[in-house]
């Protein structure tokens, strides 16, 4: 038996997978006790990301209201007097769900309700809800006492402002059916089993899992532009907003616990009338009313296209972690003569497939006793059997839970020290200054067009230590910039060129960019004249939503994403452009790895994935070595906590490589074995479990694919010279190839604007911050605006950022 600490995904595994998934959503929606089985299970990380699939899933077949009332229904049924201050409450499955549903249905109605209050308090930069005495910043000789008077008065103000709005009786009739249908459902439930519960249990739902949400993260409900986000101060206004706000929804006073509340009791008991009154309303809305929603009865038809490929892994990872538990759950309800689960598998001869071995480390032992599954098997017997015959998951990163209102509190408010210098350097942070210096990740290049000094600052050449060393890393930045910035107009590019920046990295990424920007001084926000986003990902478009919170409204007409490097001369002239190589060869989700031959050479290469294929690149010639349609792979193993991994090919996949290859007189026995076996060192364990994520997609997505994914065409340039070349789809881009397969550029998907046809043999394709679209001759040009259209499609779906 193989080590339990490796993960083997054979080719069944991921080629299969569209229709494995298929059978787990059948499962899943066809049966909502085996559902809430699965809900009961789910481990305390895994609670929210499990919320929002499941809500994806239901959502498809609109089932999603059925699944709350069951699951309401199961929550009161076995809630007892002793534990009914439990129900519904804390990191409770049902209400995470419920939390989930109303954002996907209920954005529009609360912007409808908030979003003109919200604006006003985060664009007042000198109103202030500070009620903390300790947290008062004294300035201008003002008593602590009278500031403090003042920003009670403030948020007391305020959040009856809030209140009135949200209660007012003339604005209900705009509420989404589906809530008020949860609402009614859940006060029935209540007055039933404990009548006091009524209250407690309709703000927990309305107030704490929909509106305040919506109120603390403004930004991510879509009630402030897309290029705002609140200040600090803001922030912690509305989180303090948000406190009174649920306290009072609830009627519960505040406590020592949190006693700088105490003297807003008061206001709880005030509008304790007025919240029972809303919430009765809200609840007065009965199944057979004109504007109730019609959930169907019988099951739609499941089209697992539909869904984001991230909730299918998310899935798949969580069920795989429950496993043993859900095991022996199952287990009782067997032997309790549980429902059978009736439905059949979708049959498909192209689709069917066997898997011979699992090797995920808590399923496995489970497994191996599933020998077969006949009509009479139980809920526990298939789902193990999908999970066995999809494999290991193809991610394997942990979740995280949402944060409380109290933990966002508590990060809003750190103290971010003031920028003054000189910085007072310990030994470790001197020891790393002087690889910040040597990293050259911030520099001037020469001036733009206009005369303007020039700043680069390049990702990827940005580690971990170095973001860490919080007061090393200010002090480098304001020695380069300060002399230049405060002077007068500069622009800055932003050179996003394979930075990777993921899990962890990410956040402390986040919080450095915050800190640094409350550290630089206003000229330096004041002072931007362009900002050049180059090959800009979801994380840098995050990063820009923050550096456009710091600075004027100006600034944002002053952005520019460049998706293709020469665009830059447009702005700086060709010499003056100081760009790393590396950016200039930059291809987008591709990975650098080591590929490691037979004999032990190392070379570097980049994988690249397109819908059906990976691409073997040499990242010096940009060349594409080979591509392995995905059907060839049999074999791709890892170690569990290893960035190495192994593929290995079919034989008839070996055979026809071996046949291909240009005959040599220095072609030996261990030549042969490249073609059988490959083995990949990728740059850490997170690039690695990526890689295997797009395996499965691109095992995916590969069945539905009806057009051909390479276009010979004929390129014509702005001074009308042909060019023959291979336009070659990726799973995010199209590539420009010669005839030599080399790269001569590339067109991601989120930079192509239109594409189109203008006549039965040209296509246009228009790029983002071009003039004029590019010109191709092709006999293929209607396949291939539609296989171009379809691929962006695709890549929205799985990237909606």
């Amino acid at each position: 038996r193989m080590d339990d600490r490796k993960l083997v995904w054979h080719r069944a595994h991921f080629n299969g997978c569209a229709l494995n998934y298929l059978n787990l959503l059948t499962m899943i929606t066809g049966n909502l006790d085996f559902t809430m089985t699965i809900a009961d299970e789910v481990d305390a990380a895994d609670v929210d990301p499990f919320a929002v699939t499941i809500v994806n899933i239901f959502n498809l077949n609109k089932g999603t209201l059925n699944l709350i009332r069951s699951m309401i229904d199961k929550e009161f049924a076995k809630a007892t007097q002793e534990s009914k201050g439990s129900i519904l409450r804390g990191n409770n499955i049902v209400s995470k769900i419920e939390g989930a549903y109303v954002r996907c249905i209920g954005v529009d109605f609360v912007k409808m309700l908030v979003k003109s209050l919200i604006e006003t308090i985060v664009n007042d930069k000198d109103l202030s809800f500070e009620v903390q005495p300790e947290k008062i910043i004294v300035t201008g000789g003002r008593a602590r006492e009278d500031i403090l008077k003042e920003n009670q008065g403030n948020l007391r103000k305020v959040a009856q402002m809030f209140l009135d709005r949200i209660t007012d009786a003339s604005l209900l009739s705009q509420m989404p059916g589906q809530i008020r249908t949860i609402a009614a459902y859940t006060a029935d439930a209540a007055q039933r089993f404990s009548p006091d519960l009524v209250s407690p249990l309709m703000g927990g739902f309305l107030m704490l899992r929909y509106i305040c949400p919506a109120i603390v993260t403004p930004e991510s409900w879509g009630l402030l532009p897309p290029d705002y986000t609140p200040s600090i101060s803001a922030r912690r206004n509305l989180v303090l907003l948000t406190k009174l706000l649920q306290n009072a929804s609830n009627g519960i006073e505040f406590s020592a616990k949190e006693d700088y509340m105490i003297p807003f009791n008061e206001f709880i008991h005030h509008n304790k009338d007025q919240m029972r009154e809303y919430f009765r309303a809200v609840a007065d809305f009965h199944q057979d009313s004109p504007d109730s929603p019609r959930e169907r009865d019988d099951q739609l038809s499941i089209s697992v296209r539909n869904l984001p490929l991230g909730d299918l892994f998310d899935l798949h990872r969580i069920l795989d972690r429950m496993s043993r538990k859900l095991f022996t759950s199952l287990l009782k309800q067997k032997k309790g003569n549980a429902k059978i689960f009736q439905k059949s598998f979708v049959e498909d001869a192209n689709f069917k497939l066997k898997s011979e071995s699992f090797n995920s480390k808590n399923s496995r032992n489970f497994h191996m006793s599933v020998n077969g599954i006949g009509e009479d098997a139980s809920d526990g017997d298939r789902v193990l059997q999908i999970l066995k015959d999809l494999g290991p998951p193809p991610k394997q990163t942990k979740s995280k839970r949402e944060s409380t209102l109290d933990e966002l509190d508590e990060r809003m408010t750190q103290s971010i020290p003031v920028f003054e210098l000189p910085i007072q350097l310990d030994s470790d942070e001197q020891a790393i200054s002087a690889i910040i210096e040597k990293s050259r990740f911030l520099f001037q290049g020469p001036n733009d067009r206009n005369g303007r000094p020039v700043f680069y600052f390049i990702a990827s050449r940005v580690t971990e230590p170095m973001l860490l060393a919080s007061n090393a890393l200010t002090q480098f930045i304001f020695r380069i910039m300060d002399p230049v910035v405060t002077q007068g107009p500069y622009t800055l590019i932003i050179d996003m060129s394979w930075s990777s920046y993921n899990g962890e990295l990410r956040a402390i990424a986040y919080r450095r960019v915050v800190a640094t920007l409350n550290q630089l001084p206003r000229k330096y926000r004041k002072n931007i004249a362009a900002i050049y986003i180059l090959h800009p990902d979801a994380f840098a478009r995050t990063v820009l939503t923050f550096v456009l919170s710091f600075a004027s409204i100006k600034v944002k007409a002053k952005i520019r994403e460049i998706y293709v490097w020469k665009d830059l001369t447009k702005y700086i002239d060709m010499p003056n452009l100081m760009l790393p190589d590396t950016s200039k060869g930059y291809i987008t989700r591709s990975y650098r790895v080591i590929k490691v031959n037979s004999k032990g050479k190392h070379q570097d290469r980049l994988i690249k994935f397109t819908l059906n294929s990976i691409l073997n690149i040499d990242p010096r010639t940009m060349r594409i070595q080979n591509e392995k349609n995905l059907d060839e792979i049999e074999q791709v193993s890892s170690l569990l906590n290893s960035p190495e991994f192994e593929m290995s090919f079919t034989k008839e996949a070996s055979r026809v490589a071996s046949l291909s290859r240009k005959k040599s007189l220095f072609s030996k026995v261990n030549s042969q074995e490249d073609l059988k076996f490959r083995k990949y060192i990728s740059k850490d364990v997170q690039d690695r479990d990526n890689i295997i994520a797009d395996i499965f997609r691109a095992g995916f997505n590969s069945p539905f694919l009806e057009l051909p994914q390479d276009y010979r065409v004929t390129k014509v340039n702005s001074a009308g010279k042909h060019q023959e070349r291979i336009f070659k789809l990726t799973c995010d881009s199209l590539l420009n190839l010669d005839m030599n397969q080399k790269i001569r550029s590339e067109f991601p998907f989120a930079g192509i604007d239109r594409v189109f046809m203008e006549n039965s043999d040209v296509v246009k394709l228009h790029l983002v911050g071009e003039s004029r679209p590019r010109h191709l001759i092709s006999d293929k040009a209607s396949k291939m605006v539609q296989a171009i259209e379809a691929g962006i499609r695709m890549h929205i779906k799985d990237n909606p950022r």
